[in-house]
């Protein structure tokens, strides 16, 4: 749920930590932050994975839940960029950063764990519960913000708008510039709440029994010493191994953020649907996949695994930019027709010069004349 909660509040932790900067570029930056988890989250399942085989799943899940819980709940203490300058982005950045690595063990291990002590011909299904967590934490982080934001903003009046020097932005018509109670403040709440799940999993972790053949291997001595180097090291397991992280789970990852996480930011950020209706949609979207992730698991045990993976990749490969557009044409036709409307831009040529955006990554001529 850590992810997701950062993933939802995406474009408000933005404005918390990146507000000298124009809205669309605190948006890339606060995806850039929690792009930062996603890209070390394989070192972690490498890692953690390895001193599962090693000391054992029960101890690896203590020490992922804590580092994960931990930096999580961090999030909810820590200052807005007017306090602490550049150390205010910076400082999510390294806890985004150590969330990824534990996520990766955390998950990884969990799968392992799961199908180890699972039927062999029920594997599939069983495993299935473990992805469906994916889902399921993005509704819980839905519901808790949507429960957490109706409560404060009706309870709670808005609150000024700050600038560097701590006055109130005061808009052209004389008046204080203003923000949702919800977006001052309360978007900490759901991090601090985090701690008393964190506490809930460290008590069922706690009470975990180990896979009965690694005790086994454990208590006989021949547990393997090297695991993370006989893995990588041995191109026929090496070979395996980046086949898996780079093809079957960047397949995955690249389904799984796009169609959700990204979704929902596109959603509210890009089209402009109300963020209520937007999460609401997404909520609903979550129930569906969930119940159809325990389906095809269960199918995977009957016709195989790879059939069911090659499915998956080749209709979200095919159905990515059409969604995308129909979500667009949908819920704002005005942006969409604007999108296919070509615009003439006339300026005196002294005033030219050549620009380039950081955001949009695109260089362009400042003045002149240019189409867009």
């Amino acid at each position: 749920m850590t992810s997701c909660l950062f993933g939802s509040l995406a474009a408000i932790i933005g404005a918390q930590f990146y507000a000298p900067f124009p809205k669309a570029t605190r948006n890339v930056f606060a995806l850039l932050d929690f792009a930062a988890g996603l890209i070390v989250r394989p070192s972690g399942a490498l890692v953690f994975g390895s001193l599962g085989d090693s000391i054992g799943r029960r101890y690896t899940f203590l020490m992922t839940i804590l580092i994960i819980g931990l930096s999580t709940f961090l999030v909810s203490l820590l200052p807005k960029c007017y306090s602490w300058g550049v150390a205010a982005p910076i400082i999510p950045i390294t806890l985004r950063m150590l969330q990824g690595p534990a996520l990766g063990g955390e998950y990884g291990g969990a799968a392992v764990y799961v199908a180890e002590h699972a039927p062999i011909k029920l594997r599939g299904y069983h495993a299935a519960f473990i992805q469906t967590t994916a889902t399921l934490d993005l509704l819980l982080s839905l519901i808790v913000i949507l429960t957490v934001t109706c409560h404060i903003n009706s309870n709670f009046p808005d609150q000024p708008v700050l600038n560097e020097a701590g006055e109130a932005v005061m808009l052209a018509d004389g008046k204080p510039s203003k923000m949702k109670a919800s977006n001052a403040w309360g978007c900490r709440i759901p991090f601090l709440g985090s701690i008393f799940l964190l506490l809930v999993s460290l008590i069922i972790r706690l009470q975990m029994n180990e896979f009965p053949a690694l005790r086994k291997i454990k208590e006989e001595g021949s547990a393997p010493k090297a695991p993370l180097r006989r893995a990588l090291v041995n191109w026929k397991n090496g070979k395996i191994a980046l086949i898996a992280l780079f093809s079957l789970t960047a397949g995955l990852a690249t389904v799984w953020y796009s169609g959700q996480f990204y979704a929902l930011f596109f959603v509210q950020n890009v089209i402009k649907v109300d963020r209520f209706a937007s999460k609401t949609l997404v909520a609903w979207s979550l129930i569906l996949g969930t119940g159809g992730i325990l389906e095809f698991g269960s199918l995977s045990d009957r016709i195989g695994r790879k059939p069911i993976i090659l499915a998956g990749s080749i209709i979200a490969a095919l159905t990515c930019f059409p969604v995308f557009n129909l979500l667009t044409t949908t819920a704002n036709p005005m942006l969409a027709a604007a999108h296919q409307t070509q615009i003439t831009v006339t300026a005196a040529d002294d005033d030219c010069s050549f620009q380039f955006n950081p955001v949009i990554g695109k260089f362009f001529v400042r003045g002149g004349t240019h189409k867009k």
